[in-house]
């Protein structure tokens, strides 16, 4: 009987039988089904690599040789095969397992990665830097066919030399990425994968292959033949990579341990740069994710037997529908479908995100309008740039740490044509357990940067809808709302809106006080509102808080009256210090004539990357929630009463 958890190391992996291997493999789908249940996670697309996991570290050591893993969410297996199935139970969770490689974790970690579409360029580095030292040792990427959409794979397999690399590509084809895959290369790698001539071919091959004896020397010439035949008629997509100069064998079957061996180890073995197509079924092995791989791709916890539940919304009409919403995407997504019933000039754009994004009941709604580009954010922007020069109003919803890949065509594509795109910035501040690589608090350092964009932030699924209007309808040139991920920091409605229209961009007063400013945008302003609460109620101290909506261009003149009234400023914004609310406000304070001395203090996201726990629990760790305020509240009025004594 095989235990999983007497498998630590690949070593013991080797020692075993293809049937023990098949074992291995159902015991990793229900460790890895069980524990994701509970902490949250990517479930359908590690569940469809185990096999190939298996097989890899079957075939390689793991620490001579390296294996790269794009974007990484998929390397649940490779981790609990790599002796850390003892730690599994903390995956994503403050202090425990990451939910993607990461090199200070374990040597069998080659490579840190969390974005889509680099493990290529990764991997051609090592292999060229090993060959550099001399070290022996091969070098795996494994990409999925949605990675393939993004341009730097493009760019690293025209880079491969095949007469000195000797790199291998396994990619791992499921049609899709978090939604189905689009693209010229994904119809390819498709026609290939259905055509019926290879489908003929192969199975008769195969019967053949199978009566032949094992004996007499022609036969390794007789089988090289057929292949080479098998390959001509199949007409697949081994002619692009080979066209490269790269071997192109496949596809394999991505769930059969013993064929994946068989491909492997022979690429091993080849002093050449090698493609292994292979053919893997997302979620494969527990049905629900199988059947709903886009819902599974990643999870909050719950109940294996029942499946992810989704959330009953009640009917939904204008401002009625901000209060039904269970998030800041779902608020978009019904907002921006509200806009578009009125104008059919508006257009979607998504990098492969149209779930993530919300935009999916808009490529329902409007498929004529609607562009999934496939995981490539700097053709994204671009093609919206030219959608927006030929007079239609793009708006391009992107994470924000997504966004960080187009900020080249973000500056000279939109901003320096003063072209009118929008950028609906979702997952912007912590984020939560995805940890580093997925984090949204650079955005702001630098779009402030760039001349003429306009940046909101909403404090709720109201301002947003509102925020969405002013972008399409009022503002000429680019513009940026940022919202974060989940729902809101306090129950609809607690957030009054002003009862007369406050027009953008200027900020809202939503408390009154004399002692002490608090300026705030976005989720921390539901935050300062709490501690200014609780600030009156514990201490008699009042405040005036200010929610930021527009942080560029910063209409300053309401926030420097009031903190050179009170004498006290506290600003927090839950992005990085470089760039933001507070350096704006510090300069404008230093360039007031008005003379006032005003004591400033300033609460953002320190310089260190904000690693993953609970969103609630990075925020506390940056001073970033209600207690976090308090303090810095207090800190701040300590520090006038010791000047004035």
């Amino acid at each position: 009987m095989i235990r999983l958890e007497d498998i630590d190391s690949p070593a013991k992996l080797r020692q075993l039988s293809v049937a023990q291997l098949n074992e291995l493999a159902g015991q990793l789908r229900r460790r890895i089904i069980t524990t994701v249940a509970r902490t949250g996670g990517h479930l359908a697309s590690n569940l469809g690599v185990v096999e190939l996991t298996i097989a890899l570290l079957y075939c390689f050591d793991g620490i001579e040789d390296r294996v790269v893993w794009d974007v990484g969410h998929q390397s649940y297996a490779w981790k609990i095969l790599t002796g850390r199935n003892d730690r599994f139970d903390t995956l994503r969770q403050e202090g425990g397992l990451a939910g993607f490689p990461k090199r200070e974790e374990s040597p069998y970690d080659a490579f840190n990665t969390g974005h889509s579409s680099t493990s290529i360029s990764a991997a051609l580095g090592i292999s060229r830097g090993l060959r550099l030292e001399g070290k022996a040792g091969r070098v795996v990427a494994v990409i999925g066919d949605g990675a393939l959409t993004g341009g730097l794979s493009y760019e690293a397999l025209n880079n491969i030399d095949p007469d000195q690399d000797n790199l291998i590509v396994l990619i791992n084809d499921n049609q899709m990425s978090i939604d189905p895959n689009v693209g010229a290369l994904a119809r390819q790698l498709r026609r290939f994968r259905i055509n019926p001539q290879y489908l003929e071919i192969k199975g008769r091959v195969g019967r053949f292959l199978h009566r032949l004896p094992r004996q007499g020397g022609r036969l390794p010439r007789v089988l090289e033949q057929i292949k080479a035949t098998f390959r001509r008629l199949s007409h697949g997509s081994n002619s692009y990579f080979e066209s490269l100069g790269m071997k192109y064998y496949g596809p394999v079957d991505g769930h059969n341990i013993a064929e994946l061996i068989q491909y492997l180890s022979a690429a091993r073995l080849m002093n050449a740069p090698v493609v292994i197509h292979s053919l893997t079924v997302k979620g494969k092995g527990y049905e629900p994710a199988e059947e709903k791989p886009s819902l599974y791709h990643g999870v909050s916890p719950f109940a294996v037997d029942q499946g992810v539940v989704g959330k009953i919304k009640a009917p939904l009409d204008r401002y009625r529908l901000f209060n039904d919403c269970a998030s800041y995407t779902e608020a978009f997504s019904a907002s921006l479908l509200d806009y578009a019933a009125e104008d059919p000039s508006i257009v979607a754009i998504t990098a492969a995100m149209a779930s993530g994004t919300g935009l999916t009941p808009f490529a329902r709604q409007y498929p004529e309008r609607f562009f999934d580009v496939g995981i490539a954010e700097a053709h994204a922007v671009t093609m919206a740039c030219g959608l927006a020069a030929a007079g239609i109003k793009p708006v391009v919803a992107v994470y924000s740490t997504f966004l960080q890949r187009a900020f080249d065509q973000l500056l000279h594509d939109c901003v320096l044509q003063k072209l009118h795109v929008v950028f609906c910035i979702d997952r912007a501040g912590i984020v939560g357990e995805d940890g580093e690589t997925h984090q949204g608090i650079y955005d702001l350092a630098f779009m402030e940067a760039l001349p003429g964009l306009t940046i909101l932030c909403p404090r709720d699924y109201r301002s947003l809808y509102e925020m969405l209007g002013y972008a399409l309808n009022v503002c000429q040139g680019p513009v940026a709302i940022r919202y974060p991920r989940g729902g809101l920091s306090l129950p609809a409605g607690a957030l009054a809106h002003s009862p007369l229209t406050l027009p953008l961009p200027e900020p809202e007063l939503l408390c009154a006080g004399s002692q002490l400013t608090i300026v705030a945008s976005g989720n921390t302003v539901a935050q300062a509102v709490l501690a200014a609460t609780e600030l009156q109620a514990e201490s008699a101290v009042s405040c005036d808080v200010f929610d930021v909506r527009c942080l560029k261009p910063l209409h300053a003149e309401p926030l420097l009256r009031s903190a050179e009234r009170t004498g006290r400023l506290l600003v927090a914004e839950e992005v990085v210090a470089s760039g933001g609310l507070a350096m704006q406000l510090a300069l404008k304070l230093a360039e007031s004539t008005r003379g006032q001395k005003v004591l400033m203090a300033h609460l953002s996201v320190a310089d260190h990357p904000v690693l993953q726990a609970k969103a609630a629990q990075a925020r506390a760790h940056e001073g970033l929630d209600k207690d976090g305020i308090k303090r810095a509240a207090r800190q701040l009025l300590a520090e006038e009463e010791a000047v004035v004594s």
